[in-house]
């Protein structure tokens, strides 16, 4: 592991502000990426770090004890904000049976727009607890995705991608409005209007403009804090969250054509510049529309989709099972 030395840049952005008790409010999904955020800013950057995650109400079980592991070996306070679950149920529905509205071409938009609420929830609550900055774990390459160019790392990229995550929100939370639809869920609203990241205090960072490092690299690094998978697969094996909607939902959704998967662009992106292994290339190239479309998971029934979905595949003459 090649020594970590402080971005210029990043230093200037982060030593203009410090708050009350912490400094930094980290996106903590239990991942890689996150967990390495939270090592770089408490033992490089020297910030007061608080890990906050949010509860989709989707996730692993595995991945609470993780987390709690991590956190409490490293001595990093974990802040757990958990929504109505419906909220997020409501969610993935509209931006299943709502599609076009949110489609925007060569994007994952369910994953996409998940991300950036989790964000706006973490960004309201430090607001609400005086943490001037929020940590985002996204890359150089998916902040990247779905430009024209990539994001140049320089002292504008910061705020660029800033900016980009805050009208990405605005953007969401305005056609949520404009559906015209009387079955949404009015939770859903609410917690949009609730987390509104206009007017909000904070300065949201994205570390992993400044600082590129390879899967291998991070994993050896925080393996040797304690941090072990979310998902219950080795470390070796371990590429992703053990998030339930990506692992059964958005597959099903990229068959039936409903979405693209970005991240597949963004995987190439990193194996070429050795970020990433060979091994992982098979994520990268696997061609998922080939495949029978599998409605069998109870995921479609919580979701109330999964007419909706057998509609499509029926539309669409795509092979499936439920």
């Amino acid at each position: 592991m090649m020594e970590i030395r402080k971005s210029i840049i990043l230093e200037r952005i982060i030593s203009q502000k410090r708050g009350e008790n912490f400094d930094v409010a980290v996106m903590y999904s239990g991942g890689k990426d996150s967990a390495f955020l939270i090592h770089l800013l408490k033992n490089v950057y020297n910030l007061r770090v608080k890990a906050v995650a949010v509860d989709n109400g989707f996730e692993n079980e595995n991945m609470w004890k993780a987390m709690s592991h991590f956190t409490e070996a490293n001595n990093i306070p974990l802040e757990i904000i958990r929504p109505n679950k419906e909220v997020f149920c409501e969610l993935y529905r509209v931006l299943v049976e709502h599609q076009h509205v949110f489609h925007k071409e060569k994007t994952n938009h369910l994953c996409f727009i998940c991300n950036n609420l989790l964000w706006a929830s973490v960004v309201e609550y430090a607001d609400r607890n005086n943490i001037p900055f929020v940590a985002s774990g996204l890359s150089l390459a998916q902040l990247s995705s779905g430009r024209k160019h990539s994001l140049n790392p320089d002292k504008f990229a910061n705020s660029i991608a800033e900016k980009s995550t805050q009208m990405i929100f605005l953007n969401a939370y305005n056609n949520l409005k404009g559906i015209n639809d009387s079955n949404i869920n009015e939770l859903l609203l609410e917690y949009f209007n609730k987390v509104n990241v206009s007017g909000k205090k904070v300065t949201t960072i994205y570390p992993y403009i400044y600082h590129e490092i390879s899967v291998e690299d991070l994993k050896s690094k925080i393996s040797q804090l304690g941090w072990t998978p979310p998902s219950e697969v080795s470390i070796e094996k371990y590429v992703s969250s053990g998030c339930m909607i990506m692992r059964s939902l958005v597959y099903e959704l990229e068959k039936i054509g409903i979405i693209t998967l970005n991240e597949r662009e963004q995987a190439k992106v990193m194996i070429n510049k050795g970020q990433m292994s060979e091994e992982q290339l098979n994520f990268a190239l696997y061609d998922a529309s080939k495949d029978v479309v599998n409605l069998q998971n109870p995921i479609f029934d919580e979701l109330n989709i999964k007419e909706y979905l057998i509609s499509k595949c029926k539309e669409r003459n795509k092979v499936f099972t439920e």
